[in-house]
């Protein structure tokens, strides 16, 4: 513990993650809130200006998805 992760053990870490669906569950769960997310947004008071610097963070993070 503590110690840097060498390239066999970080290789190793994502298959792990990769084989257990770890991944793919994140993945579907940043798609499934950020829909929830622009639905909400829709139905807010905010500002234009507001709802347009939110509406950009959620699409930051669904392009960090893919």
């Amino acid at each position: 513990m503590g110690k840097a992760l060498d390239d066999k053990q970080i290789k190793a870490l994502q298959a792990m993650f990769e084989e257990s669906g770890a991944i793919a569950f994140g993945k579907q769960g940043v798609v499934e809130y950020s829909q929830k997310a622009r639905d909400i947004l829709a139905e807010t008071k905010l500002n234009d200006e507001a709802k347009e610097g939110i509406l950009a963070l959620i699409k930051k993070m669904e392009k960090l998805e893919h």
